[in-house]
């Protein structure tokens, strides 16, 4: 469902003003505008003052360049008259028609909606600069009225930004501050600082009275929220999840991965450990943001992460024990080292890979570190699943595929929005289900791979 509804409502001005005034057809209401000069006037300036209402309300996307140019001509063209005046007409049904294609293409769809028993509850902490930010999506008690947003902050955008530019397409920072705009904008299914579900009320829902922690890493050029739908969708279910948000310097990772890479990893995987500590001690930063002690069940820790953030789950599952669950969607393993990819992790282990990006990404080896990954899973007796998913690629995992999927197919992100969409969709229910089952009722892999037989879009291959 697209959510730019100000500039579906500008394009339907647009056609009116054009066939009414400019080429004076003789449409419903047409007459009564030419007779009188402030209806007239009113419906000629309508999609000007719609692309600055669409500012405030649902912010500027690739939609509005197209939007606000014949939205400016439009006056142009009706204060002329002659020749002058079909040419601009003339240009003004151009504009139409390329926003008319750039709402076809670059459709802003709605994030998923969480389905679980509670309401989200969602807390930031960004208090000690030694210290990660992060965001915590928790079940809550109720919901309040203040929401948080997709693109949360400056550093967020500029690690977006520095992505695209990754690309190789240039996009100058202005234009990609209008294309991007909505997404500081859009909000998220959570409520900032709902009260949090009592432990009676969680047990009766769960059959458990304590909160199991998820500490979840972002892919490189993503931040916090970027995989909300996903987080949620957990929080929803019952657990609190902590969404770390990376201090990377993205550009100076790619352009020297070999090198930068390593180290960013070192940093990140510092950052996961340090929120594990938290978690443990009553008088830290989580334990502040709510303001006493909270239930939690570390024997069920789970870490969590998208590429570079799956590699970061890996690496600190390998090296601390407190990590009992270590799920990686699509893991950037190029940067941790090949020889030693076959340990033994001591905590269940869900590797999920996309189709293609062992293709499309031929230097990183990408299914020859998997499989390497899950051989030295084998005698695991936490478990181990891997799941290569059809027709998906490395960015059909990240809520930009909705809100922005043109512009990635336009950047070569992905091949086809719908798909990613569908992707994006079959993985969080696979995940929802993973930890409902291995996390959450500790049952054996076995179980889990039930509700996958037979199912084409989701093969569950167990190697413990």
């Amino acid at each position: 469902m697209t959510t730019l509804r100000i500039n579906l409502f500008s394009l339907v001005v647009e056609v009116y003003v054009l066939l009414a005034l400019l080429f004076e057809f003789p449409i419903p209401g047409a007459s009564f505008l030419h007779n009188a000069s402030l209806a007239k006037l009113f419906a000629i300036v309508i999609p000007l003052i719609l692309v600055f209402v669409s500012r405030f309300i649902e912010g500027w996307s690739p939609v509005t360049l197209p939007t606000a140019l014949c939205a400016l001509m439009i006056p142009l063209a009706a204060a002329t008259g002659g020749f002058l005046r079909i040419l601009l007409a003339v240009l003004v049904s151009l504009l139409t028609i390329a926003h008319f294609i750039a709402l076809k293409n670059f459709r802003v769809k709605s994030l998923l909606k969480p389905t679980g028993r509670f309401p989200v509850g969602y807390k930031l902490y960004k208090e000690d600069e030694s210290q990660p930010i992060y965001g915590v999506f928790y079940p809550a008690a109720e919901r309040t009225n203040n929401r948080p947003t997709f693109l949360p902050d400056e550093f967020g955008i500029k690690k977006f930004f520095e992505i695209t530019l990754a690309s190789g397409k240039y996009f100058p920072r202005w234009l990609f501050n209008i294309a991007f705009h909505f997404t500081t904008m859009v909000k998220l299914s959570a409520s900032i600082d709902a009260p949090l579900v009592s432990s009676e009320e969680l047990k009766e829902h769960t059959s458990s009275e304590k909160l199991i922690p998820i500490i979840f890493s972002h892919g490189l050029g993503a931040c916090r929220h970027n995989y909300a739908s996903l987080l949620t969708q957990l929080a929803s279910k019952g657990y609190f999840v902590i969404s770390m948000d990376h201090k990377d310097e993205v550009l100076k990772v790619i352009l020297d991965m070999a090198n930068v890479g390593p180290e960013y990893l070192e940093k990140r995987v510092k950052e996961a450990r340090s929120i594990i500590d938290e978690l443990s001690n009553a008088s830290g930063s989580i334990g502040k943001l709510f303001g006493s002690k909270l239930n939690l069940d570390m024997s069920r820790l789970t870490v969590m992460g998208h590429s570079f953030g799956g590699v970061t789950a890996y690496t600190a599952a390998v090296e601390d024990g407190r990590i009992k669950h270590c799920v990686m969607i699509d893991p950037w393993l190029m940067v941790f080292p090949f020889e030693k990819l076959d340990k033994k992790l001591d905590c269940s282990v869900l590797l999920l890979e996309s189709g293609d990006w062992n293709e499309s990404f031929p230097i990183g080896n990408v299914t020859a570190r998997n499989m390497k990954v899950m051989e030295g899973q084998k005698d695991n007796s936490a478990g181990a699943i891997y799941c290569k998913i059809p027709n998906s690629q490395h960015n059909h995992f990240i809520d930009n595929v909705l809100l922005s999927g043109g512009v990635f197919k336009y950047l070569n992100f992905i091949a086809d929005p719908e798909v990613a969409g569908e992707t994006l969709k079959t993985c969080v229910k696979a995940l929802d289900d993973y930890f409902s089952v291995i996390v959450s009722k500790k049952q054996e892999s076995s179980n889990f791979k039930t509700l996958y037989e037979g199912d084409k879009k989701f093969p569950v291959v167990i190697y413990s």
